[in-house]
Order: structure tokens, then sequence, then C-alpha cells
């Protein structure tokens, strides 16, 4: 039987191996967590006690991958606690059918929500959504149910309290992961240019970075943090240089200039900011960086090759200003190998902790708390179909039929794709998982000791794999799940083919589930690029504003801004790729099909690089003002926050019938309006662009060249917002 394109990519997506995720000192950490309770229930005979203690441990285990160093103990200290109330409120629910499916039901739609708050959190909410899953199973009285809940979480302190161990032994591995990744990803994105298919500017990747600075080595030593920080900033201002760069090679190309001296010089950026990874992750002086001296050599030749004056002095301090910044990261890199910091004179301060966590968690909660939020409707559909699978459950009486469920809880994601790759691997390495272990229990018949060592192999290959493979993790989750029930004196053989049938059944009911209330993608798209361009039009505003007033309190809040670009552009693009692997019927009735949506992204990726490389160039505090870039700066924002309205009124109006009455009452317009208004729209953008370009030919006193630079980015950034425009008219015809 031939699969569907739609089809091979999800069952390829569920065989890749990420093997650059497995993290042998973290799997071996939480394997000795998961041990010690275990090991000690069997010495002291409190057997069930101790496989209680390291399913707490277990479930903190996988939960400390996410945070690096205070942050993660925080994350398992809430599973602990999480899972601790969730046993007690469990145990006791179980003794009765719909006490049961109540408490499964309120802890399933408090572990959705969960997902409001990001991947961490998401996490801790899954662990206290198995915690009850699996203890309702179990009928309990409530000195037993306080008991196990005491135990759960001993077993996450456990784990909390070698997470802390750890940090001397650690050596920076959090930070140097973080940065390292960071200067792979601009090499990548240097080399990229160079095709002339860029990859896209790194984004997720500074953010990572950034975030594990903030949660620095609670024992390290300030010039040494300090020395990541200065990486970062500079990774950060280099970013900028390469989309500068970037863009005075597109305008070289459309001129028809030789492009090999740029991309010559980009390659040579590539290859030092390569080192500088190995060199960080590896804690030694960067090696290779030979070809910092071709930085210097590789110019283009004044007025050669068809390259305009302007574009040759331009090209040329781009480069001056991108090899100075690359190798005052060499020596950064090479100051930190040394162990003694960075010498940055205050420049790189340490970056301050958020304290008002909590209100933020709350206001971001209440947002939530909406059938317009897609994280609402996830929490609801997942705490439905795990209700409906404990129903089953209870009412069938199907042995371990709580798995169904269980199943359900971990498969069933936001998206189609994650779910759909989920569900698959779930149920290939339960059936495999299970087959394995039944047979090695049955065929060695281990004793405890025995048993504690299979559990011990399979527990670290789980810690190993979860980033890897989730159908490879769900094998040896399978598996330590048989060898801990053998401790219970359960039958491998009868209780794989049950666990089998009920992870048949919640696979199935998270999938079916998915396809009957779906959260498609193609609905999010729309309002996702809103948000990018309402980013842009922010940052936009703020930058213009150095140039009309260069003393502008602005200037302050033009980083933040930047971030802010760079998150909603990530988020967008994300939310497109999701869409593109959706089935195609979930497009059929899209605010903004997936073509414009793409167009809309690549105009919004233009105008990025535009604004990146007016940031490059920001005239000095006490440069003189060009006052006629104001009046330009209204009319490209007033456009740009128009473009933004317009696409979450397309999702206004696809969730309305496309009758003529209702347009007609939504203030829709006839056919031939959106074309009318566009025209007159982009002719009076295109028009104060003009006046902005007569206006700066009459400046005197400045520099061509920025004068040149703020003329064709201006018009950079027109195209793109006329080219959004189009784009969005087009969808609303």
């Amino acid at each position: 039987m031939r699969l569907s394109g739609r089809a091979r990519s999800i069952v390829g997506e569920s065989a890749r191996l990420n093997l650059d995720q497995a993290t042998l000192p973290g799997a071996l950490r939480c394997t000795a967590g998961a041990l010690v309770p275990l090991v000690v229930g069997l010495a002291t005979g409190a057997v069930a006690d101790g496989v209680y203690g390291s399913i707490g441990a277990l479930c903190a285990g996988f939960a400390s991958f996410q945070g690096a160093y205070r942050r993660r103990v925080l994350i398992t200290f809430a599973v602990g606690v999480g899972m601790a109330a969730a046993t007690i409120s469990g145990g006791l629910a179980g003794r009765a059918d719909w006490a049961a499916i109540v408490a499964v039901a309120v802890w399933s739609l408090i572990a959705g929500m969960m997902t409001a708050f990001g991947q961490p959190a998401l996490v801790v909410g899954l662990q206290w959504g198995v915690a009850v899953i699996i203890v309702n199973a179990f009928p309990m009285t409530a000195s037993q149910a306080l008991d196990y809940g005491g135990m759960i979480l001993a077993g996450a302190l456990v784990q909390s309290l070698l997470v802390v161990v750890t940090w001397p032994l650690r050596s920076y591995a959090a930070e140097r992961g973080a940065v390292a990744a960071l200067y792979r990803d601009l090499a990548s994105y240097a080399e990229s240019v160079t095709r002339g298919v860029e990859a896209g500017l790194p984004s997720t990747a500074i953010d990572d970075a950034r975030a594990v600075l903030r949660d620095p080595q609670p024992l390290g030593r300030a010039a040494q943090l300090v020395a990541f920080q200065a990486l970062v900033d500079e990774a950060a201002r280099s970013r900028i240089a390469l989309a500068a760069l970037s863009s005075m090679r597109r305008s070289l190309q459309r001129g028809g200039s030789e492009l090999l001296e740029i991309d010559s010089f980009l390659l040579a950026c590539a290859s030092v900011l390569r080192s500088v990874a190995t060199a960080v992750l590896a804690d030694m002086e960067p090696s290779g960086t030979a070809s910092l001296g071709r930085l210097a050599s590789e110019r283009p030749p004044p007025q050669a090759h068809g390259a305009t004056p302007w574009q040759v002095r331009e090209t040329t301090a781009l480069m001056d200003a991108l090899a100075g910044q690359l190798r005052g990261m060499v020596r950064t890199a090479s100051v930190s190998a040394d162990g003694k910091g960075a010498d940055d004179n205050g420049r790189h301060a340490l970056p301050r902790r958020r304290r008002n966590g909590l209100p933020d968690a709350v206001l971001t909660l209440r947002a939530n708390l909406s059938w317009q939020s897609a994280v609402f409707r996830h929490a609801v559909r997942l705490s439905a179909v795990l209700t409906l699978g404990m129903i089953l459950y209870r009412v069938t009486g199907l042995a371990h039929g709580y798995w169904i469920s269980l199943t359900a809880l971990l498969v069933l994601r936001q998206d189609f794709t994650t779910t759909a790759v989920r569900g698959i691997s779930r149920v290939a390495g339960t059936v495999l998982g299970a087959l394995v272990a039944t047979l090695l229990v049955v065929a060695i018949r281990p004793d405890q000791t025995g048993l504690a060592v299979l559990f011990a192999l399979s527990a670290f290959s789980a810690f190993v794999t979860v980033r890897v493979n989730y159908a490879l993790f769900s094998v040896f989750v399978t598996a330590y799940v048989v060898f801990l029930l053998a401790f219970a004196a359960e039958p491998a053989v009868s209780t794989a083919g049950a666990r089998l049938v009920a992870t048949l059944v919640g696979g199935a009911l998270a999938i079916g589930a998915y396809l009957a209330w779906p959260t498609w993608e193609s609905r999010l798209a729309a309002p996702q690029l809103a948000r990018l361009v309402d980013a842009q039009a922010d940052y936009a505003e703020a930058l213009l504003a150095c140039f009309s007033e260069p003393a502008s309190a602005r200037r302050r809040s033009l980083d933040e801004m930047r971030s802010a670009v760079r998150r909603a552009r990530s988020n967008a693009e994300l939310s497109l790729a999701r869409m593109a692997s959706e089935p195609a019927r979930s497009r059929r009735d899209a605010p903004l099909d997936l073509d414009r949506a793409g167009g809309i992204a690549a105009a919004a990726r233009r105008s990025s690089l535009s604004l990146l490389t007016l940031h490059a160039r920001l005239p000095g505090t006490t440069d003189p003002p060009f006052p006629a870039v104001s009046r330009f700066a209204r009319q490209l924002v007033a456009r740009m926050r128009r473009e933004a309205a317009q696409l979450r009124d397309l999702v206004r109006r696809s969730a309305v019938s496309e009758s003529p009455e209702a347009l007609f009452a939504l203030g829709g317009r006839s056919a031939a309006a959106p074309e009318t208004q566009l025209d007159h729209l982009g002719r009076e953008l295109r028009e104060a662009h003009n006046e902005l370009v007569a206006d700066l030919a009459g400046v005197g006193g400045r520099d061509p060249v920025e004068l040149q630079l703020l003329t064709t980015e201006t018009d950079e950034l027109v195209d793109a917002v006329n080219s959004i425009s189009r784009l969005v008219a087009a969808q609303a015809e």
C-alpha cells in the first residue's frame, strides 16, 4: 500500500533519530535517583513504598531535562508536590467509579491548561496527570494514599537533591551548550546566505541562550558568567550585521554585481563562528582561526564589478564591523577558556532575574480561560478524552484499562502532526517494549535483584532516548513498567496483552478525538502573522524615531522590541510549518490559505532584514536628526497596524457565513473595492517615501552612504508592506 506524502512525512518523523539530543550524564543522574527509593524499599521490605518512590523519581527525572539550574530544581520540586497531591486525591477517589472519573477530568484539565505556560510547565502538568491516572486504578485507604503520596514526593526530592549535587560537576554545561548552539546557528545562516537560500535568522537559539543565562550556574564565578553573556551579546550584534550584509548582497545581486567577495567573506565568518562554538563547548581556546586573516583581506575593490560607490562603502563598513565583532568573539572565547573571565568593564552585566512571575502567570491564565484560546480548547478536549477513557475502563473492566487514559494523555497535543507522530510512536514502542520485556521476564525469571537491574537498564535507556526518538523512548518506558509491576507479582504475560490493547485504544481515541474536534493550525496562522506584523510596527516606530530624533528615549527599548519581533517571527513560522503538515481538508475554509500565508511570512522576513539593517547603522545620540523620517514613519507604521488588523479580520470573517449579507453586516467590501482601496493606500505610502527621498536628497553635510542606506532600506520596507497588503486583500476577496 502506497502512503500519501503527508503520511510518509509523519512516519518519517516517527523514525527520525535526534542523536545529538542524547544526554548520558543526565541519564545517569536520573537513573540513580530512580534507583535510590527502589533499593531502599527492597532493603527495608517496604516494596510498595519503594515502587511509588521510584515512580516519583522517574517522573521528576524526565522533568529535570527542563531548565538549567535553579529553575530545574523548582521544576522537579513542582512535579513532586503536584504528583503527591494527585496521588492522594486519585487514590482516595479510586474507591468509587464516579469519583475516579471526576478526579481524572479535573487533573487532565489542569494538565492541559499548563500548556499556556510553555514546555517546562507542560511537562510538569503531564506528570501530574500520569500520577492521578495510575493511582486511581489501585483503590487505597486514606493512610495508604498519604503514605504513597509522600513516597512519590520523596522520590522527586531525591532527584532535586541530585540536581543540586551535580552543580559543581557540570562545569557550565548548560551555558556552554546554549552558547555553542547559538554560534552554530549563526554559522549556518552565514553559509545559507551565500547559497541564496537563507535558512532564516537564528531566533530560538538566542532566546534559549538568554534564558539559560537568566538561570546561571549558582556556584559559578561571576567573571566566567559575564564572559558567556559577552559572547551572547556579541552574537546578537553580529546577527544584525549579518542581516544587513545579506540585505546588501540582495541589492548587489539585483544590480548584476559580483558577489564573490561577499560570499568568500561570509564563508570565512562561518568558519570563525564554528570554531568559537567548538571552543566554547570544549572549554578550550578557538582553533582554526586562520579565517580571521581572511576577514581583513576579503574586500570588494572600489567601484569594481558594477557596484555603485555607496554600495562599496556600505559593504566595506559592514564587513569591517562584522570582522571586528568576530575578533572580539575569539578574544572572549579565549579568555573564557583561561578561566579568568572577560574584562568587560561593566558592558556585559548579567541579566537580572524577573520577580513578577506569579502576576504574569495569573494574567496568562486569565487570558486563556476563553473559548477563543487554543490552549483552553485543547485542555477541554484533553479532559474529555481522558474522561471517556476512564469511563471505558471502569465500565468494561478491562485489565490495565487505565492505560487507555494514560496513552491518550501522552499522545494528545495541540497540533495534529505531533499528535499523529506520538500516536504512531507510542503504539509501536509499546508493542515492542511489552514483547521484549515480557520475553525477558519469562526467560530469565529474575529475582528482585535481577528485576532491579533490568529496571535500571531500561530506565537509563528511557532517559537517554527521551529527546532522541519517541518510539524508542516508549519501548524502554513500557519495559521498565513491566519490571516495576513484576515487583508487585503482576504476571508479565497476561498483563502485556492487556496493556497492548489499552494502548491501541488510547492512541486511537487521542487521534480520533483530534480529528473530530481539531485545533487546526490553519485557524491560528493568521493571528500569529498579525502578531508578527504588529511587533514589527512597534519596532519600526521606535527604530525610525531614533533617526528622526537620535536622542530619543525609544532607543533604550529597541533590543526588547527586536526580541519581541524575533519571538513573533519564530512562532509564525512554526505555525506555518504545522499548517503545511496538516491534512489538506483542514485548510479548505482557512482564514488564510497556505500560499498567501507563506507569502506574508516571506514579506515579513524582508521587513525584518531591513529593520535589522537600519538598526545596525543607527545614528549616534549626538548626530543631527532626520526630521523627514518621522512623517514617513507615521504612515508606514499606520499601514502595518492596518494590515495586522486586516489579518485578524480574516479570522473573524471566516467564522461566519460567507454570504454577501453576512459580509455586508461585518462591514464587508464589494469585489472591486479592495483593489481600489489597496491601490490608493499603496500610492499613498509610496508618495510618502518619495517625499522622504526628496527631503534626504536636500540634506547637506551628511555621509552619503548613510543617506543611501536609509533610502534603500525604507524602500524595501514599503515594498514588503505593500506585498503584505496585496496578499491580505487577495484573501479577503
